[in-house]
């Protein structure tokens, strides 16, 4: 068994203590706790996105996943570490009808990066479920998924203000599942073998004896 495999877990508990603590911290006004703006909650999701980022990084570099999927998880996960940070699907959500008069005509696309977070997420995740092979904690991905799309649907649909101040904050779980089970991935055999064969040669030849140096005879 994986000892990578209580990962995804240990994370979202991590996380969970994280979001007790700082609602506790602001009670009793325990809701900014979970505000998109200059939260503790939106502090913690951009940073794991961002860990996400290098993690994934890491995982393409050493052949765990291909360079051209791997480099489509880096980017999506920094943008949306970006996007965290600087509220920017906020800013479009709340101003393009100042910006696009087609906004104004076509209500959606005030929504259009939400859902495509959604879609793009979803068929991201099916991708790392279909690359990772049995190594990794797969359950963590499910837990991800619907996590995610539960933030997405509380957002979408209007929830009621008592169930819509958590939005972040499955956001976070989100991220911590699909951050535990990248930790959770290992570099396939091949690239262990190479890893383990190149460092084989590297100590063989610092504890090999050095040659006698005999001059050249005259």
């Amino acid at each position: 068994m994986n000892s990578r495999q209580p990962a995804p877990l240990f994370l979202a508990l991590t996380s969970l203590a994280f979001m007790a603590i700082s609602a506790w911290w602001l009670d009793p006004l325990w809701e900014r706790a979970f505000r998109s703006d200059n939260s503790p909650v939106a502090w913690l999701s951009s940073a794991q996105l961002l860990a996400g980022a290098f993690l994934a990084l890491r995982l393409t570099l050493d052949g765990s996943l291909s360079l051209r999927f791997g480099a489509w998880l880096v980017a999506a996960l920094a943008g949306l570490s970006i996007d965290e940070q600087f509220m920017l699907h906020e800013h479009w959500k709340y101003g393009c009808k100042e910006w696009l008069v087609a906004c104004g005509n076509m209500p959606w696309l005030a929504e259009a990066p939400m859902r495509a977070v959604a879609l793009l997420g979803s068929l991201t995740l099916w991708q790392l479920y279909r690359q990772s092979g049995e190594g990794p904690p797969r359950y963590a991905l499910w837990l991800a998924l619907v996590a995610g799309l539960a933030a997405v649907g509380i957002d979408q649909l209007g929830a009621p203000a008592g169930i819509a101040v958590f939005e972040e904050g499955l956001e976070v779980l989100s991220e911590s599942f699909l951050l535990g089970f990248l930790l959770g991935m290992e570099p396939p055999p091949s690239a262990a073998q190479t890893s383990g064969l190149g460092s084989s040669h590297c100590a063989s030849a610092l504890n090999s004896p050095e040659r006698e140096y005999s001059p050249p005879e005259t």
